[in-house]
């Protein structure tokens, strides 16, 4: 579903992410913490030219109209709990907003990109993200259909090397019991 969404949005062409509110970041839940995920990507995009909001949906409610009004979507998912939460928010989006971009970006973005692109996402970020993100932001307005470097797509993760692990034949791991002993009574 996503990937057809932004095939729709490259043939149209560039998109317009300078007016206040196109950008909308959302942290859904921090542990009762300061949303840093969410203010360091804000202070680095004002720093670009750019006007995004920050809700943190943890203490504040999203409402219909910011979601309708935004044309890029960035999700942070530092742990498991936002992540789950940021997939509930991202269905919301796509049903109130279906042309805008969803970006998830976070450790646990990185680690589930592969579930979040296949359902709701367009681009996933992991690690440090905010030259990730702007340059996902620049790449989104140009129209350009590969995404830049740092940032994952469906068809990247798609295409990623799968690890091979080294047969153990002949070798005893230290969690395998000696022969002749006995592991426990």
């Amino acid at each position: 579903m996503a990937l057809r969404t932004m095939d729709a949005k490259r043939e149209l062409g560039a998109v317009d992410l300078s007016e206040p509110g196109a950008i909308l970041l959302v942290s859904c839940y921090e542990l009762g913490h300061q949303p840093l995920n969410l203010a360091m990507p804000m202070a680095y995009l004002r720093r670009a030219g750019y006007d995004p909001r920050a809700v943190d949906t943890a203490v504040e409610s999203l409402e219909d109209g910011q979601i309708a009004a935004s044309r890029f979507v960035a999700i942070s998912a530092p742990m498991h709990t936002a992540l789950r939460l940021g997939t509930e928010l991202a269905g919301s989006v796509r049903a109130l907003n279906p042309g805008a971009t969803i970006c998830y970006f976070g450790l646990y973005a990185w680690m589930n990109a592969d579930y979040l692109l296949r359902e709701l996402g367009d681009y996933a970020i992991g690690g440090e993200a905010e030259r990730a993100l702007l340059d996902l932001i620049h790449t989104v307005e140009r129209g350009d259909s590969a995404p830049p470097p740092r940032v994952s797509d469906a068809s990247a993760r798609s295409t990623r090397q799968r690890w091979r692990f080294s047969a153990r034949r002949g070798r005893r791991g230290a969690w395998q019991t000696p022969p002749g002993r006995v592991a426990w009574r």
